[in-house]
């Protein structure tokens, strides 16, 4: 467990031993997830795919391959248009 400050203008600076654990780098990106009493950082990959799992959602489980060919789809027909 570490613990950090938040600054005037609601910055936090993540612990070096947590950045360490989690493999975060200078301008490496996070998202923040609320489960609950509780947030959840998690390190941002870097495409749709590194985003699983970060936003709740009802119904069965997305297949992210499905929904990137299927916006790949309608970009190419928009842009054919």
């Amino acid at each position: 467990m570490a613990e950090a400050s938040v600054s005037a203008k609601g910055q936090i600076t993540i612990p070096k031993s947590i950045r360490r654990l989690m493999g975060l780098k200078a301008k490496d990106k996070v998202v923040f997830v609320p489960d609950g009493e509780r947030i959840i950082l998690q390190p941002v990959k870097g495409d749709l795919l590194g985003l699983y799992g970060s936003v709740k959602h009802e119904g069965p489980p997305l297949d992210f391959k499905k929904v990137r060919r299927g916006a790949a789809a309608g970009m190419a027909k928009k842009t054919l248009r």
